[in-house]
This record gives C-alpha cells, sequence and structure tokens, in this order.
C-alpha cells in the first residue's frame, strides 16, 4: 500500500470523529455567544425561550452554560474515539498515565449521545411533516426546528455514531464494544423519547 493510499484509508476511518467534534464545537460557540447575552438566531427558538433571554431568567442562562459544557465533552469524546489518547491515556498524566482506556467508557456516551441527537431531531421533523398534512397547525417556530434544528441534531447524531461505529471497528473487544455501543444506544433512544412519554402520562 502506497502512503496516500494509507493516508485516506487512514483518514476514512476517523473522519467522523473530528466532524462531529467540529459539530460540537459550532455548537458550543453557538451556546457561549447566547449566554453571553448575544441574540442572533434566537429568532429561531421557541417564544417562551426568546422571552425567557430577553428577561435575563436566571435559569436559561444557566441551562445554556450546562449544555456549553456538555458540547465541550461531546467534542472531547469525539476526538477521544479516533485520537491515540483515547485508546492508552497520555503518561504524563499522574497515577493514570499509560493505562488502557476500556472501550465501554468511550462507546456508551457516544452511541447514547448519538441515538439522542438523531431521536430529538427526528421529533422536530416529525412535527414539522405533521404541520406540512394539517394535523398539527404551521408556525414560523415549527418551520424552524423541522427544517433547520431537527436536520442539525440529526447530523450530529449520526457524527457520533458513525465515530463509535469507526471505534468499535478498530476494537481489540468487539464482544464488549457491541454490547456496550447497543446499552448506550438504547439509553439515548429512551432519553429521546421520554419527553412523548411524559406528555401521554400527563
Amino acid at each position: 500500500m502506497t502512503g496516500a493510499a494509507a493516508l485516506v484509508r487512514s483518514w476514512s476511518s476517523v473522519w467522523a470523529g473530528y466532524a462531529a467534534a467540529a459539530w460540537a464545537a459550532v455548537f458550543a460557540v453557538r451556546g457561549v455567544y447566547w449566554a453571553l447575552g448575544g441574540t442572533l438566531g434566537l429568532g429561531t427558538l421557541s417564544r417562551g425561550i426568546q422571552q425567557a433571554h430577553a428577561d435575563r431568567d436566571p435559569w436559561l442562562f444557566a441551562a445554556l452554560w450546562v449544555t456549553v459544557a456538555l458540547e465541550v465533552v461531546g467534542a472531547t469524546l469525539a476526538l477521544a474515539l479516533v485520537r491515540p489518547w483515547g485508546r492508552t491515556l497520555p503518561r504524563r498524566l499522574p497515577r493514570v498515565g499509560g493505562k488502557r482506556v476500556p472501550g465501554w467508557v468511550l462507546l456508551i456516551p457516544a452511541w447514547g449521545a448519538g441515538t439522542l441527537l438523531v431521536g430529538h431531531g427526528g421529533l422536530f421533523v416529525s412535527f414539522g411533516l405533521l404541520a406540512a398534512i394539517g394535523v398539527v397547525e404551521p408556525s414560523t417556530e415549527i418551520r424552524w426546528y423541522a427544517l433547520f434544528w431537527g436536520p442539525w441534531f440529526m447530523l450530529g447524531g449520526l457524527l457520533f455514531m458513525a465515530a463509535g461505529r469507526s471505534y468499535l471497528r478498530r476494537s481489540d473487544d468487539r464482544g464488549i464494544g457491541m454490547a456496550a455501543s447497543a446499552l448506550g444506544a438504547l439509553g439515548g433512544l429512551a432519553a429521546a423519547a421520554a419527553p412523548l412519554i411524559v406528555a401521554a402520562i400527563a
């Protein structure tokens, strides 16, 4: 195999991790901007969120900072799925340096995040389709969620799942890795379905 071919093959196995990290980083930048008082893009969200932002609701701003933290964690997770330190901790770290990272530690959150994001985005798109056929009343808010936020969440979810699949394919213990991936996926789907279940019960 030539050097160029090896490079292409290597890139094909890790590109999703870098793309997922970039997706999370863009989301984090957006969150920081809104948390610092920026308003560009807020018109794509619900009127309740817009009003809470205008009123400087501390709960909303706390939630924004929490999501920023989660997005930074997500970007780090995505990189860990494709970088060497995602398999063996750097030796410069005290006590844990040089130790092997168990695959399930990364695969459970990767597949959990992936299926949660795809499910969450899918709900937004579904509401848009229901509005399009007249089942629910169409609105600007629904259109934004269906045409922008839904596909954006789904893209991120697919990237995390692709990065998790790449990590699994390169894993030394495929059995545990597959079980961890399935567990994470089920957890993500349950979290995505939780709002519907709560609404049905209520």
